[in-house]
């Protein structure tokens, strides 16, 4: 998963272990890239993106017993387990050979039941025209005709 260019981004946090505990898995799901670690500054970029996170002033620090308990919640959840997304498969023939030899029960026309007809595949084109008949109840005796004068063959 990827942002898509929010530019930069400076947080001043009043505890920078604490807050790249819970940074540092999140930013790892959007693909980013630690620049700088250090005592004083953690630093990303990625995604047209960079976000930093820099300790405030201890004057400035309010934190409430409720926010504390919320990102310690986070960290606990998601340590170690950031990683990231699983990317698309490459394509491969042989795959793609097999999967359009599926059948697809939702894809059936006339046109089809006829084919498998001609092809001398009644089973298939029997089961084709009572699917037929469930699909269009409008003409659901007309297909229940051909795919009882095919069960006659």
């Amino acid at each position: 998963m990827q942002l898509n260019g929010i530019a930069h981004i400076q947080l001043t946090v009043s505890d920078l272990p604490r807050a790249r505990a819970f940074w540092k898995p999140l930013l790892a799901l959007f693909e980013m890239k630690i620049l700088i670690d250090s005592e004083t500054y953690f630093y990303c970029i990625g995604s047209r993106t960079g976000i930093a996170l820099s300790p405030i002033e201890p004057k400035h620090a309010p934190e409430t017993a409720e926010t504390k308990a919320l990102v310690e919640r986070f960290i606990k959840q998601n340590t170690g387990q950031a990683s990231p997304p699983k990317k698309a498969e490459f394509f491969n023939p042989q795959t793609a050979a097999k999967r359009s030899l599926e059948e697809h029960a939702d894809l059936v026309t006339e046109t089809l039941a006829r084919i498998y007809e001609k092809q001398g595949n009644i089973a298939k084109a029997i089961a084709a025209y009572e699917r037929l008949a469930v699909k269009h109840p409008e003409k659901s005796a007309h297909f229940r005709a051909l795919a009882k004068a095919l069960a006659g063959r």
